[in-house]
């Protein structure tokens, strides 16, 4: 049977198709139970000195911005900065200045201590899997032996299955071995 060469370009669709799909599931299940802690915690502190109300005034007159990115300050004047995911951060007032800095509950650093933690080892167990599948990639001569391993790869390279001339056919393979070009000078 013929094989396919994996085409650079098809190493590099491979490489995207790996890092939008590759999870680590228990990792993101307690990244998102620490997020949410975070969220439930820091969110009233925001609201007591930025009142939902008064930012919806200032939003309807477009002097107000949602601020996906905190900064808090523990007691010991260390700085954490807890980023809410894409939309969900707290309504504050457009003039108000990023760089200054919340100082929440010990409870709630605490709790931000925790989803960084979570947050680093989730990128590290994704990082493990996907340098797997990179390798896989890599180390893979031919289109048909990536997906003997990884069948749902399929769906990225069906686009590269049997192209010409990259497919060499048993026909061909069969020829040359029977015609052996340059084996009278292997006689000599």
């Amino acid at each position: 049977m013929a094989k396919t060469r994996l085409l650079a370009s098809a190493k590099g669709a491979l490489h995207s198709f790996a890092r939008e799909h590759v999870t680590a599931p228990a990792e993101k299940k307690a990244l998102t139970a620490a997020y949410r802690k975070v969220v439930r915690l820091l969110t009233p502190f925001i609201a007591k000195k930025f009142p939902p109300e008064d930012m919806a005034l200032l939003d309807k007159y477009d002097m107000a911005r949602r601020d996906d990115c905190i900064q808090c300050v523990h007691e010991s004047g260390r700085v954490l900065q807890f980023k809410f995911e894409d939309g969900e951060g707290p309504l504050l007032p457009d003039r108000y200045c990023s760089s200054r800095r919340f100082v929440p509950s010990t409870k709630c650093m605490d709790a931000i201590d925790d989803w960084i933690l979570k947050k680093d080892a989730h990128e590290k167990a994704l990082k493990e899997i996907r340098d797997k599948y990179y390798a896989l990639i890599e180390a893979s001569r031919n289109v048909e032996d990536v997906l003997e391993v990884w069948p749902a790869a399929k769906v990225v390279l069906a686009p590269y299955m049997h192209q010409l001339p990259v497919a060499v056919s048993e026909a061909t393979i069969a020829f040359i071995r029977k015609n052996n070009a340059g084996a009278e000078l292997e006689a000599a």
